[in-house]
């Protein structure tokens, strides 16, 4: 495997689903936003969790509004710049109150963990948490 081959993460299944957003306990009245590439068992998730908001967004397409978020979800995405992307559109929904959890798997993996929490401090967020589920590394932070 060369150096710009991204890794590949394992499919979101229900259980594994389960585990990542044990981390980020939500109410019903939260409103979620998950954005990235295959986010639909997570999106799938948060409703049967009773969460009675939740919508997804890709990261490499524009969405024209900014729909307030109390909880915005990164996964699925492998590439800077659409972490970029979702995180900008992450940034918008949530604001100063909101709360974030990042999958930054395939970006550690890449750049490694510490680049990484830099990079989020650096785009104004503070790092609550880092945690390990099964193969899959999720940064908790708040803007």
């Amino acid at each position: 495997m060369s150096n710009s081959a991204s890794p590949v993460l394992p499919v979101l299944t229900e259980r594994l689903t389960a585990s990542l957003i044990d981390v980020t306990p939500v109410k019903a009245t939260d409103r979620v936003v998950v954005i990235g590439h295959g986010t639909l068992p997570m999106l799938l998730a948060f409703l049967r969790r009773g969460c009675r908001m939740a919508a997804e967004l890709r990261p490499d397409v524009v969405a024209p509004d900014a729909e307030p978020a109390d909880l915005a979800w990164i996964t699925g995405v492998m590439k800077t710049g659409e972490y970029d992307n979702a995180l900008r559109a992450a940034l918008r929904r949530i604001g100063r109150h909101g709360r974030l959890a990042v999958d930054v798997t395939a970006m550690a993996a890449r750049r490694g963990l510490r680049r990484v929490l830099r990079w989020l401090r650096g785009n104004g967020l503070t790092v609550d948490a880092t945690h390990c589920i099964g193969s899959r590394i999720v940064v908790l932070a708040h803007g």
